[in-house]
């Protein structure tokens, strides 16, 4: 092929939807001048995951003179949605002939753009499209997260988020990375929609501009992990644990994400009569090692819902009969970045999930859960005559640094512990923004001493085991000494350098 040929990219497009058609794998591209051949950028993931957000950041730095971006919205049919017991949520929503066709279309005129950026909550439902496509990223983002944002911008009701919104992006999800899915033998960038924005562009551009390279500059990046082979072992974890939200069998993984939790939770729920009201508490961090603070947070709320807290309740809160709470870990490479930040070692996702389970094992009521509030809905299924009230929960810190009571609501509970500085800080924001602190849907917790992990490495590495016991449970701080965790080191600017794992 002449690097003149004027019409390379429309013969190397129908080359590859040739192959996808016939099941085979995308042919690598031929040598092309770059003029003639985009790149082609594919991003999806859940509602309000940041896909657009990114996409139109990703133009931004690419140079909107060299980029195009198609938008799956736009290919949305009222027609098809009509048609559908999910509505718009469902896949069969989207003209995804016509979606294919533009982007046929855009790698073929590519001759005044380099970049071609392709998003949508279902972009990777058609498998021909996929294989038009140079860089997959795909969005992780928990459900209390989509629920809450969800809620902020385009609400839609608590039934069609917990029937239809959600459990349709389960699927996709899980149709994505199963074996021989559009997803199963192809690279796929995973990000954070958790983190803010800048975070993800700057992993983002990372994947794109790295090919190979990528895996060693993405390690410095929080939030993005590489993963790749038929099936990708990231990838199969991120459709498993969405799919233990809703109780669908993973990919042959039977619900074991959130079956143990389930099971501890039994002797708790059992004796409930039908009709009782149980609160759930959920807690996300990095808990690089959990503390006694940690699972008092879980006993501090627990009070409040029952009643037996000193704390005033707010005035509309209802009567819970029963609380449990599950709590659940950062990604690794989240945990990482910050620490190495530090100059300090990090615990494994696996080793932190050992430590937290050692510190609430004599806790009946509170469990590990792999995603934030995906056990709720395994739950609801398991104990039908139950009423269950998620509540999440945060720090009076984290709270204001993001002005979360903007997040609270009928549909997204949350329940803040105070903090010495912070706590008033918080009511008056609250208050200034309108939430209505009597409601019982934005709570505030009892003030608690510092309750992060720092302190307990800290100790650690100075050998001080007297301050390190006033922070982790007996289990906790034997298993760090056992495994020389953040040894004492020479210290550098007066902050210790550890070693670690």
């Amino acid at each position: 092929m002449r690097a003149s040929d004027p019409d390379a990219s429309e013969r190397r497009a129908r080359r590859v939807l040739a192959c996808a058609r016939k099941g085979a794998r995308s042919p690598p591209p031929r040598p092309m001048p770059k003029a003639k051949r985009a790149l082609m950028i594919g991003i999806s993931g859940c509602s309000r995951s940041g896909k657009t957000t990114l996409a139109k950041a990703l133009a931004e730095e690419l140079g909107e003179q060299r980029t195009t971006v198609i938008c799956q919205d736009s290919f949305a049919s009222a027609r098809l949605a009509a048609r559908q017991e999910s509505g718009w949520e469902s896949s069969d929503s989207i003209e995804h002939t016509q979606f294919r066709q533009a982007v046929v279309d855009a790698m073929c005129s590519s001759s005044s753009h380099k970049f071609v950026v392709v998003e949508g909550f279902r972009a990777f439902h058609d498998a021909e499209l996929v294989a038009l496509l140079d860089r997959l990223l795909w969005f992780e983002l928990s459900r209390a997260t989509c629920r809450a944002r969800r809620m902020a911008t385009t609400r839609v009701s608590e039934s069609m988020f917990a029937k239809h919104l959600w459990p349709r992006h389960v699927e996709y999800a899980e149709r994505c990375f199963r074996e021989n899915g559009p997803l199963a033998s192809r690279a796929v960038t995973v990000l954070d929609g958790e983190v803010d924005a800048a975070t993800v562009l700057q992993a983002a551009v990372a994947a794109i501009k790295g090919d190979r390279a990528t895996a060693a500059v993405l390690s410095d990046h929080p939030g993005c992990v590489v993963s790749s082979g038929s099936p990708s072992p990231t990838a199969t974890s991120t459709a498993a644990s969405a799919a233990a939200s809703i109780g669908t069998p993973p990919m042959r993984t039977e619900r074991t994400l959130v079956q143990p939790a389930v099971d501890k939770l039994h002797r708790v729920l059992a004796e409930l009569e039908p009709g009782a009201r149980v609160g759930v508490l959920t807690l996300l961090g990095s808990l690089c090692p959990i503390t006694l603070g940690h699972v008092q947070l879980f006993v501090e709320a627990r009070a409040m819902l029952l009643g037996q807290s000193a704390q005033c309740a707010p005035a509309k809160l209802e009567r819970f009969d029963s609380v449990v709470g599950f709590c659940s870990l950062n990604c690794a490479a989240h945990v990482d970045r910050k620490l190495r930040a530090k100059g300090e070692a990090s615990l494994s996702l696996g080793d932190r999930r050992r430590l937290l389970e050692m510190a609430v094992e004599e806790y009946g009521w509170i469990a590990w859960e792999a995603r934030e509030g995906e056990t709720v809905d395994a739950l609801t299924k398991s104990y039908p005559h139950l009423s269950f009230v998620p509540f999440t929960m945060n720090g009076a810190d984290d709270v204001l640094r993001y002005r979360k009571w903007s997040w609270a609501g009928p549909a997204m509970r949350m329940i803040t512990m105070g903090r010495p500085g912070d706590t008033q800080a918080v009511i008056d924001g609250a208050r200034r923004a309108g939430v209505d602190l009597d409601a019982g849907h934005f709570l505030i917790g009892p003030e608690l001493p510092d309750i992060s992990s720092s302190a307990a490495r800290w100790a650690i590495a100075h050998g001080d085991t007297a301050a390190a016991a006033r922070h982790l449970h007996p289990r906790v701080l034997a298993w760090c000494r056992e495994n020389n965790v953040w040894q004492a080191a020479p210290t550098q600017h007066g902050v210790p350098q550890t070693a670690g794992q």
